[in-house]
């Protein structure tokens, strides 16, 4: 796995010396909160992504481009040890590492990205995706992602006024120890969205299949959002059923709302599955890729019990 990965880092930045158009990417983000309620992480005061129980973090890469070939390797580096006890406070991580070429109205990638599913509704309607007020994850009004950055290849086309995205990835086995005694593997994928416009409505469509007949998972999830106004609405309803375990299975309604005031954005999310989430905020973009947010987060984890979070953030990128 690692030495596949480091070939393919190495065609890449070989590729991207090769070529003129190459852009140095990188990003930042800071977040504190204080944390409360029924949670089984550390209480009070926190300084990380108090979603998922993370560092801050920071990300570099390097994109490049020529005629119809292009690439992109992006690597996410924890910046610091946040008191929530994580153990991968050190670690450094691949995103984004592909290689891909353009076929008239089409791409193909080959390599590692956001899958399908991912990139079709979910993010793209959640008004705090990215920062600890989200949904998705622990965020408690979306799955947290199924084949969230997987390695596949990937055909995406628009055809007819629609957007559609398709993703295969086969199944892989290999060692998951340092000995390399123990062995372990990922199962086959599919992933598949589509959207189309309608003016100012964008309705979408998305499945994402993780093939085994006793351990697989399948979700499916459809939605549109829509520009009233100055105001951004959206909702979706996703379905995630769990062959191993029926009773994980679950689906969730979501509908989050944004409007713009006076150089704010304020915002809004709601989830409802087995328990009901929301969050609330202001976000204020400080530029086209950086902004400094604040808000609640109320994430519901059963039996009537639900974690809250006050926080403050910082998001840029270049």
């Amino acid at each position: 796995m690692i030495k596949k990965k480091t070939l393919l880092l190495a065609l890449l930045f070989i590729s991207a010396n090769t070529y003129a158009d190459v852009k140095l990417i990188g990003g930042l983000q800071a977040e504190v909160a204080n944390i409360s309620g029924d949670t089984t992480g550390t209480k009070g005061f926190a300084i990380g992504d108090t979603t998922s129980g993370k560092e801050n973090y920071g990300y570099l890469g390097v994109k490049w481009e020529d005629g119809d070939v292009f690439g992109k390797a992006r690597f996410r580096i924890n910046i610091s040890e946040n008191n929530q006890g994580n153990p991968d406070a050190a670690a450094i991580g691949t995103r984004d590492m592909y290689i891909g070429m353009q076929l008239a109205d089409a791409k193909l990638l080959a390599g590692t990205f956001a899958s399908a599913y991912k990139v079709t509704g979910g993010k793209n309607i959640d008004p705090f995706y990215a920062t600890g007020l989200q949904a998705r994850e622990k965020g408690g009004g979306m799955s947290d992602g199924q084949s969230d950055y997987i390695t596949a290849i990937s055909y995406r086309t628009k055809m007819a006024g629609l957007n559609i995205k398709m993703d295969y990835a086969p199944s892989r086995v290999f060692s998951s120890d340092a000995t390399k005694t123990t062995t372990t593997g990922e199962r086959e994928k599919i992933s598949f969205g589509v959207s189309m416009d309608f003016g100012d409505v964008t309705a979408f469509f998305a499945v994402d299949d993780f093939k085994s007949d006793t351990a697989g998972e399948k979700a499916t999830k459809l939605g549109a959002k829509v520009k009233i106004s100055n105001a951004r609405l959206a909702a979706q309803i996703e379905a995630n059923q769990k062959k191993y375990d029926s009773a994980l299975a679950d689906t969730t309604t979501f509908v989050s709302v944004s409007v713009p005031v006076g150089g704010v954005t304020f915002a809004s999310w709601l989830g409802i599955n087995k328990d009901t989430s929301l969050a609330i905020g202001i976000q204020k973009a400080l530029s086209r890729k950086s902004m400094v947010y604040t808000g609640y987060r109320n994430t519901g984890h059963g039996s009537g019990k639900s974690t809250s979070v006050f926080l403050a953030g910082l998001r840029t990128a270049f």
